[in-house]
C-alpha cells in the first residue's frame, strides 16, 4: 500500500470521525465550484488572439489617465492613442478647470 499523506492513523481517525458532520453542516454552506467568479470572467476571451488584444485596448481608452506630472509618467506613455490623450486634456479641464494641459 502506498501512503499519499503524511497524517498519522490517529489524525485519520480523527477526520474519519468528523466526515459525517462535516458533509451534513458545512458543505451545504459552501458555494458550488461552478458559481464562483473567476478572474478571467472580467476580461475579453482569450481564445482569439486578435479579438482579445482589440477589447483590452478598447477598454484602456476608457482608463482616465490621471495627472500629468504624477507618478505614472507623461501622458503620452500614459495615453499613447490621441483618443486617450484627448480625453486625458479634457479631464484635466474639467477636474482642475485650467483648461487643457499639453503634454
Amino acid at each position: 500500500m502506498q501512503v499519499t499523506h503524511s497524517a498519522t492513523q490517529e489524525q485519520l481517525e480523527v477526520i474519519q470521525t468528523l466526515q459525517p458532520m462535516f458533509e451534513e453542516h458545512i458543505l451545504p454552506l459552501l458555494t458550488p465550484i461552478d458559481e464562483l467568479w473567476q478572474p478571467t470572467d472580467f476580461l475579453p476571451d482569450s481564445r482569439d488572439q486578435d479579438q482579445f488584444y482589440q477589447e483590452v485596448r478598447w477598454e484602456m481608452e476608457e482608463v482616465p489617465c490621471g495627472g500629468s506630472n504624477g507618478a505614472l509618467g507623461s501622458v503620452s506613455q500614459r495615453c499613447p492613442t490621441s483618443k486617450g490623450a484627448a480625453r486625458h486634456a479634457a479631464a484635466q479641464s474639467t477636474c482642475t478647470g485650467r483648461g487643457p494641459v499639453g503634454p
